[in-house]
């Protein structure tokens, strides 16, 4: 189990069991799983009334929404554009309220890891539009949209809540 015997031994059972290759498990950064292991998304997840992995979905969406130049966005009218993603982690809490999380091994500066503060505004500026994509496709397989949405930063080692604004 990875909570009690930690990241290495799970590692060595999953290249063991060739469910990765040896040359992948060698890649593996043990130090951010072990983080990983100790977070409380880890917590949440064992804890969860449901878990959903990699939800692949659909979404018809207005192009215009991909651009802010005018030109373009009077060029484009009211055409749609067909979204395809994978949602990496669906939360189910106990209440029945949905938590969006997506997984990140974004490089974060050593600035960065010893500021939270530019980490998150990072993080935020840089996944915000897709983590409104995936708001959006939640709402529209689940009749509700989540109460939270935030990455797991891997570097970072927990995760960053995502405002998500009107899209």
């Amino acid at each position: 189990d990875l909570r009690e015997k930690g990241a290495s031994p799970e590692l060595q059972r999953l290249v063991s069991e060739a469910f990765i290759s040896k040359e992948d498990g060698e890649r593996v950064r043990i130090g951010e799983i072990e983080k990983f292991r100790k977070s409380a998304l880890f917590d949440e997840i064992l804890s969860a009334k449901k878990v959903y992995r990699e939800l692949r979905f659909n979404l018809r969406l207005k192009a215009s929404m991909f651009t802010e130049d005018e030109s373009k966005i009077s060029a484009l009218g009211d055409r749609d554009i067909l979204v395809q993603g994978v949602i990496d982690c669906i939360v189910e809490r106990a209440d029945g309220g949905l938590a969006l999380y997506d997984y990140k091994t974004d490089q974060l500066t050593r600035e960065e890891l010893s500021d939270r503060a530019l980490a998150e505004a990072k993080l935020q500026d840089k996944h915000k539009m897709q983590l409104g994509i995936y708001s959006m496709a939640v709402e529209k397989m689940f009749g509700r949209p989540p109460v939270s949405v935030a990455v797991y930063s891997l570097p970072l080692g927990d995760t960053v809540e995502i405002k998500i604004t009107e899209m």
